[in-house]
């Protein structure tokens, strides 16, 4: 199976899906206050949050600085990469 070149929704779908981690993150600890949660619940809350919002961007960071690997269907048995995009067959 050969991989797509990556349109614009694609791009869309992930910064919107970012803004809306941190939007949300945003909503709960407000939500927590306007509740009248006491203060250490608000406090709990801002670790717990911070430590999920730490380990989300170290992943959209590596995500940004891995080598990015070639498909399994385009390495020939040597393992180095071969690729035809002409759409046909490589023996005709």
């Amino acid at each position: 199976m050969q991989q797509k070149q990556k349109t614009w929704a694609h791009y869309i779908h992930r910064y919107i899906g970012r803004v809306f981690l941190v939007a949300g993150g945003i909503n709960g600890g407000l939500g927590l206050q306007l509740a009248g949660t006491p203060k250490s619940g608000t406090i709990a809350y801002g670790v717990v949050a911070g430590v999920f919002f730490l380990a989300w961007f170290g992943v959209v960071i590596f995500d940004l600085v891995r080598p990015k690997q070639k498909a399994p269907a385009e390495l020939n048995e040597t393992g180095k990469g071969v690729v035809d995009h002409r759409g046909s067959d490589a023996n005709s």
